[in-house]
């Protein structure tokens, strides 16, 4: 039941949710075209971790420092200084950084630059240039301002290089001395002196090899793993993402407006709302079927010949007339409604036929001389009428005219009327309703809506009931609780509540 009920809310305010959803899908589609598309382009550098000496080979973090080191200088107003100045951008480093985005990728010695830009070819120039510039400083993170152990070793081969230049000259000139075998302690000093010049020179020389390929492997440490492409599309605005959240974002304030919309009124939209507010009888509930345009005002079950769904509402309304428990059968009764355009005239001549055609005999009685309308439903002349019966003393009889529905007679209201409330209030009113209760089996009398005019309340101590006809969100449970109120003091006991267009399941 639940369900139920929150699908009719729905039902009811569907024109609440429509109409938000379709204002905010509107805004949304309005803002993401108005907004100047934009074009991300990304490069993928590496960063590989280079083993040296203050490095350990087991130090987890070393990768992730040192990418965020880059992830920072990327950011930095020296880098962006020198993109401006490479690409001769028409932008300052504070604007520039705006659009620049650096971040790691977990777990991986990569890390990703994204420029963005409203000029395809901007960015992409951007994200590669920031690369590059990283690429260039790659060895200058490393090797500082002093010499590089390289360099530095390299001077130490040469002092060792030209130390033994020296002492192999010596040597040479020892040996092809004259007196050479004189001087074999020297000799032998000078081969002592040159072996281990050659293994020092061969230890410098390797860590020189070492030196140089780490060098090698440092200026490469850093490296532009997939540069940027030119971009195709704008990544802003997402239009298709944009889209379905207005969708979502308009269905769900629709929903939650008419829920508010729903909270605020206190109008009556179920049968079962209704029979609790008025503590009476429900007689019935008639669908709010489709009517055509050019049929609108045509009561349904005279227009269909009693073959409808409408007619099957007005038979189960018909048997709770009978039913209702006045101490006897009623003879008489009042159908009126709480507020103007209820329907109460099309449900009376719906009645009567539905009655007719049980086979009991009826008078439907106009009294509505504010706005009659029972000579036009049954296709009778206006004249006479009520008002000739009671402002000139006719007799009722001539005023009782035959309509083409079988046991269905009407007494339309007549002339046009001044004062219908004196004319209803004069002691005749109540002899004619007698006279025609002994002429039929029951006589329905239409009035005026009951808290608009008084003139239901003048009729209702003549009658044995009340119909009252309140229809589908037409009145709240106040509206209801002073019609009643009004009846109850006139003395009214039997009071049947028929709830009109109601909803078609």
């Amino acid at each position: 039941m639940e369900i139920q009920h929150y699908l009719q809310v729905l039902d009811r305010r569907k024109w609440v949710v429509i109409v938000t959803a379709t204002v905010t899908i509107l805004i949304v589609a309005g803002g993401t075209y108005a907004m100047t598309p934009i074009y991300s382009a990304s490069t993928t550098v590496r960063i590989a971790q280079i083993q040296d000496q203050s490095v350990s080979y087991y130090d987890l973090n070393y990768t992730e420092r040192l990418i965020n080191t880059y992830v920072e200088l990327v950011r930095s107003r020296p880098f962006l200084e020198q993109v401006v100045t490479r690409l001769q951008l028409d932008v300052d480093a504070t604007d520039l950084a705006n659009a620049i985005t650096a971040e790691s990728i977990p777990n991986t010695e990569l890390m990703v630059i994204t420029a963005e830009s409203p000029d395809p070819a901007s960015a992409m120039l951007v994200s590669n240039t920031l690369a590059q510039l990283l690429v260039e400083e790659g060895e200058k993170l490393y090797s500082g301002e002093g010499k590089s152990a390289r360099e530095i070793l390299l001077d130490q081969l040469s002092v060792f290089d030209a130390t033994l230049e020296d002492y192999r000259g010596r040597l040479q000139t020892l040996l092809t001395a004259d007196d050479a075998g004189d001087r074999s302690a020297e000799i032998q000093d000078l081969n002592s002196k040159i072996f281990v010049q050659e293994q020092t020179y061969s230890s410098i020389l390797n860590a020189y090899e070492k030196a140089r390929l780490l060098d090698e492997a440092r200026a490469n440490s850093v490296s532009i793993a997939i540069p940027a492409d030119l971009p195709g599309s704008p990544s802003r605005p997402r239009t298709i993402l944009n889209m379905l959240l207005g969708i979502l974002v308009g269905l769900a304030s629709g929903v939650g407006l008419a829920a508010v919309f729903e909270n605020l009124d206190m109008s009556i939209y179920s049968p079962e709302d209704l029979r609790i507010e008025a503590q009476a009888p429900l007689l019935g509930s008639i669908p709010n079927l489709k009517v055509p345009a050019k049929l609108k005002g045509v009561p349904l079950l005279l227009r269909q010949n009693g073959k409808s769904a409408a007619a099957e509402a007005f038979g189960l309304i018909r048997s709770g007339v009978l039913a209702l428990d006045f101490g006897r059968p009623p003879r008489s009764l009042l159908v009126t409604s709480i507020e103007p355009s209820a329907g109460k005239s099309t449900v009376l001549a719906n009645l009567a036929v539905a009655l007719g055609q049980s086979g009991r005999s009826v008078v439907a009685l106009d009294c509505d001389f504010r706005r009659p309308g029972l000579d036009k439903v049954f296709g009778v002349v206006n004249r006479p009428g009520l008002k000739n019966v009671l402002a000139q003393d006719h007799e009722i009889g001539p005023a009782v005219l035959e309509t083409r529905f079988s046991n269905v007679k009407v007494v339309p209201t007549g002339p046009e009327v001044h004062n219908p409330l004196e004319l209803l209030g004069l002691p005749k009113m109540q002899k004619i309703i007698k006279d025609l209760e002994n002429w039929a089996d029951l006589v329905l009398l239409d009035s005026p809506p009951l808290l608009q005019f008084s003139d239901a309340v003048t009729l209702a101590p003549y009658v044995d009931g009340i119909a009252l006809v309140v229809s589908r969100g037409g009145v709240t449970g106040k509206q209801v609780d002073r019609a009643l109120a009004q009846l109850a003091k006139v003395g009214v006991e039997h009071v049947g509540i028929v709830f009109n267009r109601a909803e078609a399941h």
